[in-house]
């Protein structure tokens, strides 16, 4: 009996050894092969050499532009991208060229290359997207590179390939250039790739209603979730852009409408349905972008305030918006998400719109108050709001750092909120979040079987005690 004690002793020392190994973990030490091109720092002007997938021999010259863009307290950045392909028979056109999340493998870009060689457009990362991988296919031949994000500001690459490329015949039903493998709308030639900004997550923005006043920067006078979806046609510009927008804290005593503006002109269909899910109305309209009604009376859309330290979450109602442009946009011409989503006060008469947007004739920022702080912010995730006259900076203790580094310092000031000061939208804590990432980079196997090894230890154990009594 002693040594099948002895044995589960061992086992249970190997399983708690296991777990404590793969915490110390860092995911960033795993190997990531590259098939040709730069490592994860940017660098200017530097050229490497590398290999297609088949063996052909690359040569890469990057000139990414890193540095501090301007601080609009935004949680976000824009990146642009500029690739250009080139054989010995000059450029090569009809290469696809895509960018994607190294670690969600969500897609950020793609488009397919000109009669010159280029493939631009402008990506969206949050604070979590530490890594962006920049793929090439021409024909049978890959080429991928891994590209930092730290103070990103473009990804500009020369991609010259030994020899001539061999373009191939790739299966594409609507022949818009993208293969039916990469085409996300295989039987339409005005689209081909769904991006979701800033991320599969979406994100909480959070309005005071004060304007031109400071408010008392609780920022829950009027609350909504939104989550936006753009296509892009086979050129890599927007085509259609969806949103769903659901009304989920009103802690004013004013009223407001939601409204969205975008450049060009469009066609806007728009549902209102209730927080069950029920259709309340249904509209559409073709013409000017501007000033477009996202969401009716915030009186007649929530129910509760949802900001009361006695409430429990009650959503309220919800809108889904689809824009069907007349003209495709360049990304970088609608901005980071949202876009220019803002908040009409019914009882001031004015708008309350992001910073960065509008300026005076001086060039101060009409959106920026006189200390430099805003009416509006965006949080790239779910996010759970101060209560009612509670400021942010003492919710969020890292949120004062942030903006007064300029967005340098803390960038995910979010995720660390003070318990009792913000009301309890995200009930997803450290646990889930581990859970979560455990699944995605294997940790939590590994976990789950020293656990299990651990529940049978204990079951021996008690089985044992009470065969000797």
């Amino acid at each position: 009996m002693k040594t099948k004690r002895q044995v589960w002793v061992i086992a249970l020392l190997a399983a708690t050894a296991l777990l404590a190994t793969d915490c110390k973990k860092d995911k960033d030490a795993l190997p990531f092969f590259l098939l040709g091109g730069d490592e994860a720092a940017s660098g200017t002007g530097t050229t490497s050499e590398g290999e297609t997938s088949s063996g052909t021999t690359v040569s890469t010259t990057n000139t990414d532009v890193t540095g501090e863009g301007d601080f609009e307290f935004q949680t976000t950045e824009t990146i642009d991208i500029n690739i250009n392909v080139t054989d010995d028979n000059g450029p090569v056109a009809g290469a696809n060229v895509s960018v994607s999340d190294t670690d969600s493998e969500e897609t950020l870009y793609q488009g397919v290359t000109d009669e010159n060689g280029n493939a631009s457009g402008t990506i969206e990362v949050t604070p979590e997207t530490e890594n962006v991988g920049v793929t090439i296919q021409v024909g049978d031949e890959t080429i991928e590179q891994e590209v930092n994000t730290d103070n990103l500001q473009e990804i500009n690459r020369s991609v010259v390939i030994d020899g001539t490329a061999n373009t191939g015949t790739v299966a594409d039903s609507d022949g818009d250039g993208v293969s039916d493998e990469n085409d996300h709308y295989p039987q339409d030639a005005s689209r081909s790739t769904l991006v979701l900004v800033p991320s599969a997550d979406g994100q909480v923005v959070a309005y005071e209603d004060l304007y031109p006043s400071p408010g008392d920067a609780d920022f829950n006078d009027y609350v909504v979730k939104v989550n936006n979806e753009l296509d892009l046609d086979s050129s890599g510009k927007v085509v259609r852009i969806r949103g769903r927008y659901q009304h989920i804290a009103r802690g004013a005593g004013y009223s407001h409408t939601l409204h969205l503006t975008l450049p060009g002109n469009g066609t806007v269909s728009r549902s209102i349905y209730s927080s069950s899910g029920s259709l309340e109305s249904e509209t559409s309209n073709q013409g000017s972008l501007t000033a477009i009604e996202i969401m009716p009376r915030s009186n007649t859309t929530i129910s509760q305030s949802n900001t009361g330290t006695s409430q429990a979450f009650a959503a309220g109602k919800y809108a889904e918006v689809e824009i069907i442009l007349d003209s495709p946009l360049a990304r970088n011409e609608l901005g980071r998400a949202p876009f220019d989503l803002y908040v009409k006060v019914i009882n001031t008469g004015k708008e309350v719109h992001f910073p960065g947007m509008y300026f005076e004739t001086d060039g101060s920022d009409r959106y920026m108050d006189s200390n430099g702080f805003p009416w509006a912010l965006s949080v790239p995730k779910s996010w759970s709001w101060p209560y009612e006259s509670a400021n942010i900076s003492d919710a969020y203790p890292d949120f004062e750092s942030w903006y007064l580094s300029m967005g340098q310092e803390n960038r995910d000031w979010y995720e660390r909120s003070v318990e009792g000061e913000v009301f309890p939208y995200v009930n997803d804590g450290a646990l889930a979040a581990y859970i979560r990432a455990g699944f995605k980079n294997g940790s939590i196997l590994w976990a789950l079987l020293a656990i299990g090894i651990a529940g049978l230890f204990a079951m021996f154990v008690y089985r044992e005690k009470a065969h000797d009594s």
